[in-house]
């Protein structure tokens, strides 16, 4: 693993992320992913800047919840950074946009694909939570890509917001309708992210409504993961080996479950 760590600049009292110095780069990850091969993953929001605060998230509770997109990085002076060091590893499978935080806040997140496109021709891979596709700068700036990860938790709107609670001005209908808009306009491969919180999203109602949603968008691969959440003054246990691919079966085909590849009858 090469990390070339950033600082973030954070004001305690206010709770928000301010603009990076225009000398602090973006942080490179090479990880090999059982999925994807061979991955370069490029951070490119601070933590945790999100319209969400999903109860299950591996980056802690959202400190900056908005849905304005933003420059966090000064990518003038990064392309040629981001070009040197794809010139070092030649032999990428793929190159993932992410973050501890929505990918699509990054309001230069067009310019980076650019930068990257210039630079190789490995495919490109979104990894976001989807909470944005309704904005078009977003939408667009996602078909860019050659593959784009979602999440989907739920098909139910009330859990949407136990889950999820995402800003205000993303009610669920909005949420859903824009991943259901970019899903019919991207041509890449399109996956869903879903995690399985044990007695929340999991009893017979939730998971067929879940199950008929996904269908719906047609995914290529869903990635099925089990959180343990405190929540609500509770516990939920993540969810056992055996009792996570037998819920996952009950969402089609093509299923993910952390690192096996577990195709689903």
């Amino acid at each position: 693993m090469i990390i070339l760590k950033h600082r973030m600049n954070y004001n305690e009292q206010t709770g928000i992320h301010n603009h990076l110095p225009y000398n602090i780069p973006y942080s490179f990850t090479l990880k090999l992913s059982p999925f994807f091969g061979k991955v370069l993953s490029i951070t490119s929001v601070p933590s945790k800047a999100c319209p969400g605060n999903c109860i299950h998230c591996n980056f802690g509770k959202t400190s900056y919840q908005t849905v304005d997109r933003q420059s966090f990085y000064a990518l003038r002076h990064n392309s040629t950074l981001i070009k040197d060091f794809i010139d070092q590893h030649n032999d990428l499978d793929y190159i993932e946009i992410s973050g501890p935080g929505e990918v699509g806040l990054n309001a230069e997140l067009n310019l980076l694909i650019d930068d990257i496109r210039k630079a190789t021709n490995v495919p490109v891979h979104i990894d976001s939570c989807g909470y944005l596709c309704w904005r078009i700068s977003v939408h667009n700036d996602f078909c860019k890509a050659d593959a784009v990860s979602v999440r989907i938790d739920t098909a139910d709107r009330e859990t949407y917001h136990k889950v999820n609670a995402v800003h205000q001005q993303i009610p669920f209908e909005r949420y859903i309708t824009g991943i259901r808009q970019f899903r019919s306009n991207f041509k890449g491969d399109f996956y869903v992210k879903t995690c399985l919180v044990d007695g929340v999203n999991t009893d017979d109602a939730s998971m067929y409504k879940l199950n008929a949603l996904l269908k719906s968008l047609s995914p290529d691969s869903i990635f099925v993961s089990s959180s343990q959440v405190h929540f609500d003054n509770k516990v939920y246990p993540v969810l056992d080996h055996d009792r996570l691919v037998a819920l996952s079966t009950r969402l089609g085909p093509h299923v993910v479950l952390s690192d096996i590849i577990h195709q689903c009858a």
